[in-house]
């Protein structure tokens, strides 16, 4: 029954999704969001513009969606009634206990998260999070890197959410949204791992009462972005992790009981994914 729903839900995320997010869509994936930024930050520093960009992190996103207002979300986005409802049944009267080494809790009611690693989870949670980015109207506010005549203010993939802006005042006010429509929805972010990327002079960022780190490189979706753009760091930790994956497989590569086209076969699927992750531009 997942399969179907799953087939059924696939048509409508592609109608409503917007472009920027690439979160289990056919087609994209984390490597055109690590493409798209690169290539955002590049042109932007071509044109000698100031970019400030905010990579978002929530506190547990998966845990905290809650059901009653998981199924309105569905609902106002428009998702039908019966498959609101069928997906309803599979989540009401969910029950859990707490196992510890010397005794069990009581069973107790589940009322928030989506099922960690059901099929349907990060479908339902993109609907979720996309429905946090058009409530706060990003998307019409002309504030964004602007690129080859778009405005350009968010990439996402599921929870991972990087808002951009061409002033600190812009970004400011784009994070602040983010924070107020995401408490509203039951996520709260985690300001001690969200951070800020700038080319521009601010020395601090502040958002109500929380102060954003500022980062000159950081790993976005297992690709690590910094300030200038300069790739060397990346391809000297793709190479080690290339190595170590390797190191991992010296016992078969050495095994003399192995056909070479099997040790061929396994390295390109184990080793040369691993080193060559995230250049595509």
């Amino acid at each position: 029954m997942l399969k179907i729903i799953q087939r059924r839900l696939e048509p409508f995320l592609e109608r409503e999704m917007p472009v920027t997010q690439a979160g289990f869509r056919k087609g994209r994936g984390t490597r055109a969001q690590i493409a798209n930024l690169r290539w955002l930050m590049e042109k932007a520093r071509e044109y000698q513009e100031e970019f400030y960009l905010c990579f978002i992190d929530y506190n547990k996103a998966l845990d905290c969606v809650d059901h009653e207002k998981f199924w309105f979300v569905l609902l106002e986005m428009g998702v039908s009634k019966h498959l609101i409802i069928l997906m309803k049944n599979l989540y009401t009267n969910q029950q859990a206990l707490v196992k510890t080494e010397y005794e069990n809790t009581g069973w107790f009611n589940i009322g928030k998260g989506v099922r960690q690693g059901g099929i349907l989870s990060p479908y339902l949670f993109n609907l979720y999070a996309e429905h946090i980015m058009r409530k706060t109207g990003i998307d019409e506010v002309a504030g964004g890197i602007k690129i080859g005549g778009r405005n350009i203010n968010n990439l996402c993939y599921v929870d991972d959410t990087t808002i951009m802006a061409e002033t600190a005042d812009g970004l400011q006010y784009f994070l602040w949204m983010v924070k107020e429509e995401s408490a509203a929805a039951g996520l709260k972010l985690n300001m001690k791992k969200t951070f800020v990327m700038t080319n521009g002079p601010i020395q601090e960022f502040h958002i109500d009462n929380d102060q954003v780190e500022i980062v000159e490189e950081l790993i976005f979706l297992g690709s690590s972005i910094n300030i200038d753009d300069n790739c060397s760091n990346d391809i000297k930790r793709r190479l080690l992790m290339g190595r170590k994956a390797m190191v991992s497989l010296d016992k078969l590569i050495r095994s003399k009981d192995v056909r070479l086209a099997t040790k061929i076969r396994i390295t390109k699927t184990m080793v040369f994914p691993v080193t060559t992750y995230g250049w595509e531009r």
